[in-house]
C-alpha cells in the first residue's frame, strides 16, 4: 500500500498564526489603502481564533508593534458609524467581534440622535471623534482599542484649538450659537477637504452657503465664518509667498 506523501493538515493555534503573520509581511508592500485594510481583516482573523498578536501582526506588515502608520490611515477620512464599528471591534482581543460592534453602533447612534459629538460630515464622521467620545464616557471606554489610545491622547496634547478635550466633548454643539471649538473644526475640515483635492478654493469660494452648511453639518453662519477664515488665510499665505 502506498503511503500517502501529504503531511497531515496543521490546523493548530500555531499555524494559524504562522498563516496570519505570513499574510500580513505580503501586505507590507501593497498601496496603504490595500494594505490597512488587509491588516484590519487579519485582525478579525486572529480574535476569531483566539489569538492575542495585534503587536505581532503591526510589525509584520508596518515595521512598527504600535501601528501607528495604521491607526492613522484609518482617522483621515470620515466613516459610517457601522465602518467604524467595525474597524474599533477588530482590535478588541478580550470582546466578542459581534457584540462589541453592535455595542459600539448602538453608543454612537445615541450620541448623534442626543446631538451630542461626531458631528455629521458630508456623510461621514470623524474616526478620530467617535473615538474620544467613547474613551471620554466611563461606560464606554472600554471599546476603544488600547493601541489607539496612545494616537489620540498625543493629537489632544499636541493640538489646540483643532480638537476638542475629551472631558468637553457632550458640550461642543451648544445651542448658543457656533462656539470656538465647533467653528475651528469646520475650518479644519474645510482645509482638509481642500488638500485632498474634494475642493479648490475657488469652488469653496462660490458654494451656496445652504449648501455649506448642509455639507459641514452647521448653520449657515458657522459656515460662512469658516469659510472666510479659510480663504483670507490662503490669501494670506499666497502673498507671503511672492
Amino acid at each position: 500500500m502506498q503511503r500517502s506523501s501529504q503531511r497531515p493538515r496543521d490546523i493548530g493555534p500555531q499555524a494559524s498564526k504562522r498563516q496570519i503573520l505570513a499574510r500580513a509581511a505580503a501586505l507590507s508592500s501593497l498601496p496603504e489603502g490595500l494594505r490597512c485594510e488587509g491588516v484590519k481583516e487579519l485582525m478579525r482573523g486572529a480574535i476569531a481564533n483566539g489569538l492575542r498578536i495585534e503587536e505581532e501582526i503591526f510589525q509584520a506588515a508596518y515595521g512598527d508593534p504600535r501601528g501607528q502608520k495604521y491607526w492613522e490611515s484609518h482617522l483621515s477620512e470620515r466613516l459610517s458609524v457601522d465602518s467604524i464599528a467595525d474597524l474599533l471591534s477588530a482590535h478588541l482581543q478580550d470582546q466578542d467581534l459581534e457584540e462589541s460592534k453592535s455595542a459600539i453602533v448602538s453608543a454612537l447612534n445615541y450620541a448623534l440622535t442626543n446631538s451630542e459629538i461626531l458631528w455629521p460630515l458630508g456623510g461621514g464622521l470623524d474616526p478620530r471623534y467617535a473615538a474620544q467620545w467613547l474613551l471620554s464616557m466611563p461606560k464606554r471606554a472600554h471599546l476603544v482599542p488600547l493601541s489607539l489610545r496612545p494616537l489620540l491622547s498625543r493629537q489632544n496634547s499636541t493640538s489646540t484649538n483643532d480638537m476638542t478635550p475629551p472631558g468637553h466633548l457632550s458640550r461642543a454643539m451648544g445651542k448658543r450659537g457656533p462656539k470656538p471649538e465647533t467653528l475651528q473644526r469646520v475650518v479644519e475640515a474645510m482645509r482638509c477637504d481642500i488638500k485632498s483635492g474634494q475642493y479648490t478654493a475657488a469652488s469653496l469660494g462660490t458654494m451656496l452657503e445652504k449648501n455649506l452648511a448642509e455639507r459641514y453639518g452647521v448653520s449657515r453662519d458657522t459656515a460662512r465664518k469658516a469659510r472666510a477664515m479659510v480663504l483670507s488665510k490662503i490669501v494670506e499665505n499666497s502673498n507671503h509667498r511672492k
